[in-house]
C-alpha cells in the first residue's frame, strides 16, 4: 500500500508502487488515444494534483479494465 503526504494529511491507496505505475503508463496511453476530451483532463489533473486527482485516475484505469 502507498501513503502520500498532502498538506500534512496522510492519504493511503490500495496499490503498491508497481501497481500504481501501471495505472499511470495506462492512464497516459488512454488519454492519447481514447479520452473524449484529453487536453481538458490534463489541466484538471494539473489543477488538482491531489489524492482526488489519483482516484480519479485509479478509478478511471479500474473501470476501464474490468
Amino acid at each position: 500500500m502507498c501513503t502520500f503526504v498532502s498538506n500534512q494529511n496522510i492519504y493511503k491507496v490500495d496499490k503498491t508502487p508497481e501497481q500504481l505505475q501501471e495505472i499511470f503508463e495506462w492512464y497516459a496511453q488512454w488519454l492519447l488515444t481514447d479520452a473524449e476530451s484529453p487536453q481538458e483532463l490534463i489541466e484538471w489533473l494539473c489543477d488538482n494534483v491531489n489524492p482526488k486527482a489519483l482516484d480519479t485516475i485509479v478509478s478511471t484505469y479500474e473501470s476501464n479494465n474490468k
